[in-house]
């Protein structure tokens, strides 16, 4: 099994992003590992994101246009992803090991063009972005 957070290497190893950058849209990708469904892309799309802890990481920046970091607490993760039912046996725990070595290794906040919090829930739905 490929690990959630190393599979976007693979989207990019495949060539996706340069694929539709090439080739334009609609486009249909179905992850060949645990994803349960296509990654699709409508013609009418206007922006995409690619979103995820190693989706900035080194290897994989020159792929976007921006980037944006999302900083969320890891108590606040924790807790969304237990209100979401996604926290089978230890899910966590396991993902948290391995992403706190990606990001302690790579820092890819410290490259994003953007940061967004993540865990302030007390502003009304105001998103608070600061340009980096």
């Amino acid at each position: 099994m490929q690990s959630n957070i190393f599979w976007l290497g693979y989207l990019a190893r495949q060539g996706i992003t340069g694929t539709i950058r090439r080739n334009g849209l609609p486009f249909t990708f179905q992850p060949n590992h645990d994803k349960p469904r296509d990654i699709a892309v409508p013609d009418q799309t206007t922006l995409l994101l690619v979103e995820g802890a190693g989706s900035i990481r080194r290897s994989l920046r020159m792929l976007y246009d921006a980037t944006v970091w999302v900083d969320t607490a890891p108590e606040t993760a924790r807790q969304r992803l237990v209100e979401l039912g996604e926290d089978p046996q230890g899910y966590h725990d396991d993902r948290m090991i391995e992403e706190n070595s990606l990001l302690n290794a790579d820092r890819p906040w410290a490259h994003a063009m953007f940061h967004v919090s993540g865990t302030n829930s007390a502003t009304n739905g105001t998103v608070l972005v600061r340009r980096t």
